[in-house]
């Protein structure tokens, strides 16, 4: 998902009468580029962090260009109004450092401040106090734009560097790091034909043993209604790798994830390119599916690993603002003051809320397209951003700030049972369509308060057993029509589901294999795996989650 890193990004008088002078006089000093290099950073900065997360150009683009009108806007107007393009180019300068730094600062302090109030009026007094320094103070107008040139190139150097060798990159032919998985099938399965497929994706929902060791919740309540209406939740089950995109390549895959592999496909140590191509499009299962006259509908999220699929024959995405435009506008001075400005719909946190619905809205919908079917659709709840309460209402930023995290992570599991409940009731009503098969998965488990504050530094082979299972401990729930449930068991982790499921559908005759848990050491070794199995304290006779 998209990183906001919290990290904070001569003398003359003014001219009277006559024509607007030109924007570019002599000499480097003289030339105002500062504002359009300043103004470029946020966005190219936010896309260098995030390389790995293979995000859209056209997006990228997009928001460069709009940033960048934006302050060519500015700059004119000022000018127009100071007549003097130096002075106005320091004060557009001054303006968009200030605009596109709010959102770190409120990220650093904003929980000592409360509400954006104050930090606002901080804000506008800078601004306030700045532009009447370079207006009405004698300072060294040409030098001081000269020097900021100098500046701001270097700042944008270095990120242009890392963005020009990964766009290089990916234009360079490479080969795909997905398993080729050897699907013979035999002509024994369940006698069910072709039975639709919906595969969903519930963020870091923990486990049983997890919500109720960690959250002290009880969630039975909603397992049992799963299991009152067919399904088999494997109540042992882990996941077999750490975060998102090492769980779905390898469930996807049906295989573990082989690190000389993926390293030989990589351009930098973590890059995650070669993941982000599996779950993209390279992987066993969508192939296999669409080889058997499936249709693939994607029902997409709004960050880079899920909003595309290169196989998919139908893709449903929200369509307003995406995940790099609205970690761009949260780093803006935007987050304080849209409350006071904007309608309500427009808000980000109001965005990722209504994607979320569209997803459960258009389940609703593709139930009713002719099959045979596979729908994937991966869901952001319970993750953050904490935007429902237990009844699904909308849960501002502030209320959010004023609450626990384990209160906003328990809300959100509370109204995704609720949601999940209605969609498998929807699925399963009309049993003259053929009874579908349904995985109910977590990628992972809720992050461990450590790891939370130190994505990049925390070394997870100094990590507790209490926070492995916090991670490990998930969320899955078979539901198999026709017996094909048989052979399941309470430990069966995702690398194993489609395994299980295309033996029983398709007579294919692919073996189980242990279920397995992968840590690296950090986000910086992504391919250094470690078997941490052991370190779970759990194994197929061992305790169970519920």
């Amino acid at each position: 998902m998209v990183r906001i890193l919290r990290s904070s990004a001569s003398a003359g008088g003014l001219q009277h009468g006559g024509a607007a002078p030109e924007i570019r006089a002599s000499g480097w000093r003289s030339v105002v580029l500062h504002p359009f290099l300043f103004g470029s950073y946020p966005v190219l900065f936010l896309f260098s962090q995030n390389l790995d997360e293979r995000l859209d150009l056209g997006t990228v683009a997009g928001a460069l260009l709009v940033v960048l009108a934006g302050t060519l806007a500015l700059l004119l107007i000022t000018g127009g109004i100071l007549r003097d393009y130096l002075r106005a180019g320091l004060i557009t300068s001054l303006v968009v450092a200030l605009f596109f730094s709010y959102g770190y600062a409120w990220n650093a302090m904003g929980e000592q401040f409360g509400s954006h109030r104050f930090l606002l009026v901080t804000w506008a007094l800078c601004a306030y106090f700045g532009i009447a320094a370079v207006v009405r103070g004698r300072i060294p107008v040409r030098a001081l734009t000269g020097a900021l040139n100098l500046v701001s190139g270097v700042l944008i150097m270095l990120n242009v560097v890392p963005i020009a060798a990964d766009l290089l990159g990916r234009v360079a032919p490479r080969s795909s790091p997905a398993a080729s998985q050897g699907l013979t099938e035999t002509g024994s399965g369940t006698g069910v034909t072709a039975p639709d497929i919906y595969y969903f994706i519930f963020d870091r929902y923990g486990g049983a043993g997890t919500l109720q060791d960690r959250y002290g919740f009880d969630n039975s309540d909603f397992l049992d209604a799963l299991e009152s209406r067919g399904f088999y939740v494997a109540s042992e089950s882990r996941a077999n790798y750490l975060i998102t995109a090492h769980s779905l390549a390898s469930s996807l895959s049906m295989d573990y994830l082989d690190p000389a592999t993926l390293k030989a496909a990589t351009r930098s140590p973590n890059d995650l390119t070669p993941l982000y191509e599996i779950v993209g499009g390279s992987h066993s299962v969508a192939r296999f599916l669409k080889s058997h006259g499936y249709e693939f509908y994607n029902v997409a999220t709004w960050w880079g690993i899920g909003a595309e699929n290169s196989l998919a024959d139908h893709t449903f995405r929200y369509g307003r603002l995406s995940e790099f435009a609205t970690a761009l506008y949260e780093t803006t001075a935007m987050v304080g003051l849209a409350p006071l400005l904007l309608p309500e719909d427009a808000d980000p946190r109001q965005v990722y809320r209504q994607h979320t619905l569209f997803q459960f809205d258009v389940l609703h919908r593709i139930e009713d397209a002719p099959g045979p079917k596979f729908v994937y659709a991966h869901f952001s709840l319970p993750h953050d951003p904490y935007v429902f309460d237990h009844e699904g209402n909308y849960v501002s930023e502030q209320t959010a700030a004023g609450r626990s995290r384990e209160e906003n992570y328990l809300n959100q599991v509370r109204y995704a049972n609720t949601r999940i409940l209605e969609l498998v009731d929807d699925l399963l009503a009309d049993e003259g369509r053929g009874q579908p098969v349904i995985v109910l998965q977590a990628d992972e488990g809720p992050r461990p308060e450590r790891f939370q504050e130190d994505l990049f530094g925390f070394d997870w082979l100094s990590a507790t057993q209490a926070e492995l299972r916090q991670k490990f401990r998930i969320l899955n729930a078979l539901y198999l029509p026709g017996g094909g449930d048989a052979g399941l068991y309470p430990e069966i982790t995702p690398v194993n589901s489609f395994r299980l499921i295309f033996n029983r559908y398709f007579a294919t005759e692919l073996p189980l294999l242990p279920d397995r848990s992968y840590v690296f050491s950090d986000l910086f070794h992504p391919y250094d795996f470690t078997d941490v199995t052991a370190e779970l304290g759990e194994s197929r006779d061992g305790g169970s989650d519920r």
